[in-house]
């Protein structure tokens, strides 16, 4: 890394380590940013304007699925160490039956083709501000030991119709998989495994997560043949994403940019500005991407980094880049965060890509709201 960066980020994170590192996350209320309690104690401090209060979550019974989602507002799971596999999140409602990829008689939206995942009803505006219809379990051993990462927690439904899409998802700089948890059981929910990951120490660099997320998605990928896998022969031959925070963002960028086979990828507020070659290697990047980002980010940390990061992806990649007005590095560690907003974006952009379900195309259509800067080349 170049000097005058890496001193900054030493300092800098000298200062969080003394905090408890970067790991913190958001809630609902728009703009807040709580945060989420890491060794060493608090993350680092933010401006929290007034705080706008979320509807609370209805459960409906569990014979009837609504028809649209409420905001989540359930508490983030924890996972403690020795979790074995069975422990299960309810989810918001029965799960659907259906997988296959058709529409229903007389929808007349674009629906999918070939190998998609297509389930339950077509999504309405607010379809991805809540949790999804199907139960939720976790497990956090069992699984192939790895060389690149240290411990993972795998979340996925236990009441939907395989195949499962799947993705793996890193944490960033001096953080473990509790800043991003809430995304977890959010997108398992919704139908789509996941699995957070920790890597081997957390000052690990962009390009040693790098490696950390291609061993964690080999030992996910290995889930489908182990005997005692909750997950054996249900997860996707094809349908497989990456995610990542910060750094993790960062890692999952340049992954990408090797592996087009990859069908998604999420970042939120990335981090390239330490990685070799910074944004050179996203000139080869052919995975559809989304990138969220904060005016209120730091310059160290990942402000300012996801216009050059967009700028370099190719017209040829479907992607988009959605910064909110006063957000900061943290903001869009949980779905909840913009009342919803942020899990809304997140969930449609893995229908479109990860599962191959173009009804929920027409969610990635409008300006997310508080937008500064929002740049897509969808049609």
């Amino acid at each position: 890394m170049q000097p005058c960066i890496a001193a900054g980020l030493i300092c800098l994170w000298a200062g969080f380590s003394a905090c408890g590192g970067e790991e913190r996350k958001d809630v609902a209320p728009v703009m807040t940013v709580p945060t989420v309690p890491s060794a060493g104690g608090a993350a680092p401090p933010s401006v929290t304007p007034p705080p706008v209060t979320a509807p609370p979550v209805t459960t409906p019974p569990v014979t009837t699925p609504p028809a649209t989602m409420p905001p989540a507002t359930t508490p983030p799971v924890t996972t403690p160490p020795g979790t074995t596999p069975g422990q299960t999140t309810p989810g918001n409602s029965q799960p659907d039956a259906g997988t296959a990829a058709q529409p229903d008689a007389g929808d007349k939206e674009p629906v999918a083709s070939g190998d998609a995942i297509v389930r339950g009803d077509a999504p309405t505006e607010s379809t991805g501000e809540g949790l999804g219809p199907f139960k939720v379990a976790e497990y956090t051993s069992g699984f192939a030991d790895q060389a690149g990462f240290s411990a993972g927690t795998v979340y996925y439904p236990t009441d939907a119709e395989p195949p499962f899409a799947y993705i793996v998802f890193c944490p960033g700089f001096v953080s473990y998989q509790t800043s991003i948890q809430d995304w977890g059981p959010f997108f398992a929910s919704h139908g789509i495994v996941t699995m957070t990951i920790d890597t081997n120490t957390s000052s690990d660099s962009v390009q040693i997560r790098k490696t950390a997320l291609m061993d964690a998605f080999k030992s996910l990928q290995l889930e489908d043949e182990r005997a005692d896998s909750p997950i054996k022969g249900k997860l996707h031959k094809t349908r497989f994403g990456l995610a990542g925070w910060s750094m993790g963002g960062g890692a999952s960028l340049l992954n990408g940019s090797e592996h087009p086979e990859f069908k998604s990828i999420i970042t939120l507020t990335e981090h390239l500005a330490t990685a070799p070659g910074g944004v050179g290697p996203l000139k080869e990047l052919k995975v559809p991407t989304l990138m969220f980002a904060g005016t209120a980010d730091t310059a160290i940390l990942g402000g300012a980094m996801s216009q050059p990061a967009y700028d370099a992806i190719p017209e040829s990649t479907q992607k988009m880049l959605y910064e909110v007005e006063g957000a900061d590095h943290f903001f869009f560690n949980t779905p909840k965060a913009l009342e919803g907003v942020v899990g809304r974006y997140g969930l449609a952009w893995q229908k479109v890509f990860l599962e191959g379900d173009e009804r929920y195309r027409k969610l990635l259509g409008a300006e997310g709201p508080q937008a500064s800067d929002f740049r897509s080349n969808l049609e």
